[in-house]
């Protein structure tokens, strides 16, 4: 997670990720929902890989 300090004085918090092939960058205004979309995307992506196990 990147903190960016804005010449305003505003600070932002950017998560980058990989979602199905592709590079994703999400802002946000606060630390807390950085970390909850954080959070949320790593549960979706380990529910994806139980999917893809139980296929097989």
């Amino acid at each position: 997670m990147l903190q960016w300090k804005y010449t305003n004085g505003n600070t932002a918090f950017q998560i980058e990720m990989m979602i199905d092939g592709h590079r994703v960058r999400e802002t946000f205004k606060t630390r807390a929902t950085a970390e909850d979309r954080t959070l949320k995307i790593r549960i979706m992506n380990q529910l994806k890989r139980m999917a893809a196990d139980a296929l097989e």
